[in-house]
Parts: structure tokens; sequence; C-alpha cells
């Protein structure tokens, strides 16, 4: 199935696990992930892997997608 009759991005909001879960199943249906934007809410506690660790192996596998990450935003 082709996907040129698509056009716009894919934005994600949220900063829980299911928020994650979204990016990952859109990518794997084939969606580019230049056009792929997770905005994270601020949020005073960490995000739901509450592991730095964990979020910068995230955070690095996102960019690598090509994903854009607007953090601290409100929709």
């Amino acid at each position: 199935m082709s996907n040129s009759y698509i056009s716009g991005n894919a934005l994600v909001y949220g900063n829980t696990l299911e928020a994650f879960s979204m990016v990952q199943t859109l990518l794997a249906v084939g969606v580019p992930g230049s056009r792929v934007v997770l905005v994270q809410p601020p949020v005073s506690i960490p995000t739901c892997f509450n592991n730095p660790f964990v979020e910068d192996a995230v955070t690095a596998a996102l960019k690598e997608c090509g994903t854009f990450r607007l953090r601290i935003h409100c929709l």
C-alpha cells in the first residue's frame, strides 16, 4: 500500500507509555519519523520510564528515527 496520498504530520501528545507506544506504532506502520512529532507537557515528575538512562536511550532512538520532540509544551 502506498502512503503517497497522505500529507501532514502525526502529532502525539503526552508523557505516558501510551504516547511513546503510539510513536512506535506510527513508525512501525511506515510513517516516516520526520513526520512524527512528540509533544511532551511540562511536568514536575519524570517521564513514565522514571529512569534517566532509559529516557536518554529513548531520546536517542527517537532522534535516530528522525522524529521531532517538543518538550515542556502545552496544547
